[in-house]
């Protein structure tokens, strides 16, 4: 079996108007979570309401006139509890720059696409298993009918490559 693979983070600065919830900031020396983003075409009372208390705060301070802020709702762990989540809003200048973690997520590939296989079995054990296909499709072939074209094609591929491996 392969080995779990681990997530990566980095350490980007990026403009506060393109921070993204569940991103991680740097607020006044602290790494905080962050719940929600607001820009100045969002609009918080969508999500809270006309008269709740957050979004009446983030009026209050940015009057969503102009377009110079950006409020970010984040986690205060500090005073959080195992119930209770607590939140509090930061807000930036849209041009503020800002520290943020993110995940660096893999790129796609050929690769990518077998790495739950390789979780099951090790490589040399799917490649047994592509290989018994191979010949059980040389042997039996497909009488039902039920392969597609490319699914054929692919495991007659399969089999002309082993069939060369034998030959070496």
């Amino acid at each position: 079996m392969s080995a779990p693979t681990r997530s990566t983070w980095t350490t980007d600065t990026l403009r506060a108007v393109d921070l993204e919830d569940n991103d991680t900031v740097l607020i006044d020396g602290v790494w905080r979570e962050v719940l929600d983003v607001w820009n100045d075409d969002d609009d918080p009372a969508a999500q809270f309401g006309d008269d709740h208390p957050m979004t009446l705060a983030i009026v209050d301070k940015v009057a969503w006139c102009s377009p110079s802020w950006t409020a970010v709702r984040y986690v205060h762990e500090e005073k959080s509890t195992a119930s209770e989540v607590e939140s509090h809003l930061h807000f930036f200048r849209c041009r503020d720059l800002v520290q943020v973690q993110r995940e660096v997520k893999p790129e796609s590939g050929a690769l990518d696409a077998l790495d739950d296989l390789l979780d099951l079995m090790s490589g040399l054990d799917l490649r047994g298993a592509l290989r018994a296909g191979t010949e059980l499709w040389a042997e039996t072939g497909d009488p039902q009918d039920v392969l597609s074209s490319s699914q054929r094609d692919n495991l007659s591929a399969l089999r002309r490559y082993f069939t060369s491996l034998d030959v070496l």
